[in-house]
């Protein structure tokens, strides 16, 4: 879910649903899952036709971070980087 919306930019649940084809109730509550633990934020709601308009979720880039080491018998290497993969350290 979280690749599918990092590579597009933003996606409704709609658009989700449609590329993951999982059900819209399944796609509902993994968003809510992800809104809730701050990964998903939610965009300013887009008209597409009739009906309700659609909101977009994008990545919270300080929803999470990901820390990685390498350690080597000369050195050690750390990496930390946000959700949407860029390097950081302002956590």
């Amino acid at each position: 879910m979280l690749e599918a919306v990092r590579r597009a930019g933003s996606l409704s649940r709609a658009e989700l649903a449609r590329q993951t084809a999982l059900t819209g109730q399944t796609i509902s509550n993994i968003v809510d899952e992800l809104a809730c633990a701050g990964m998903l934020v939610p965009g300013a709601p887009r008209r597409e036709g009739r009906g309700q308009p659609s909101i977009p979720y994008a990545i919270n880039p300080t929803g999470a971070w990901s820390l990685g080491f390498h350690v080597d018998h000369r050195a050690i290497i750390a990496a930390l980087v946000d959700l949407t993969g860029t390097a950081g350290g302002d956590a």
